[in-house]
């Protein structure tokens, strides 16, 4: 029985095999492309070190994350005021066309 494939115990024999296919297939994936893996992974790196995180990483605490909720903020207001602006136009444009077609939300 094996512990990994408890799930799969009543499972056909053929699932072991094709289990153990998929195995050595990415194994020798990884070893043929591991340049690549290491020159991808490497340009990755490098990215990251570049980029302009929002937190400080000097301040400890809620300080660290100032900029992160400062943004956030900001997005959540402006997704706010953008909620409320196509809830107003769809209203009025509703009730002008409702108004037109006799068959606006308030003639029910």
């Amino acid at each position: 029985m094996h512990p990994v494939l408890l799930p799969l115990a009543d499972a056909p024999p053929f699932l072991d095999i094709l289990l153990g296919l998929v195995l050595i297939a990415a194994i020798a994936l990884i070893i043929v492309y591991r340049q690549v893996i290491k020159r991808f992974t490497g340009e990755v790196r490098t990215e990251l070190l570049k980029a302009s995180w929002p937190w400080d990483p000097k301040e400890h605490g809620f300080k660290r994350y100032k900029e992160l909720v400062d943004s956030t903020m900001v997005v959540v207001v402006a997704m706010l005021l953008l909620a409320g602006y196509i809830s107003l136009c769809d209203f009025c444009l509703t009730t002008i066309v409702g108004a037109l077609t006799h068959n606006g939300t308030f003639n029910r």
